[in-house]
């Protein structure tokens, strides 16, 4: 993930498998990726599945729409 993101934000480039960094990157904070801000969403949600009480995780269906 982290090279397609880096990739995303110019601050690497892969041509014919060949990884190569950018000579002057552009200044980005990784959160302007939209891979990252993808995946990181992926994160919260696995997160909570994984780690929140049963009764919250009830809740949480229960009152879905």
């Amino acid at each position: 993930k982290m090279i397609k993101i880096f990739e995303e934000l110019g601050f690497v480039s892969i041509e014919n498998g060949i990884l190569s960094a950018a000579t002057n990157p552009p200044h980005q904070e990784i959160s302007e990726s939209s891979i990252y801000t993808a995946f990181n969403e992926t994160v919260k949600q696995q997160a909570f599945w994984a780690l929140s009480p049963i009764a919250e995780i009830y809740d949480f269906l229960k009152n879905r729409k």
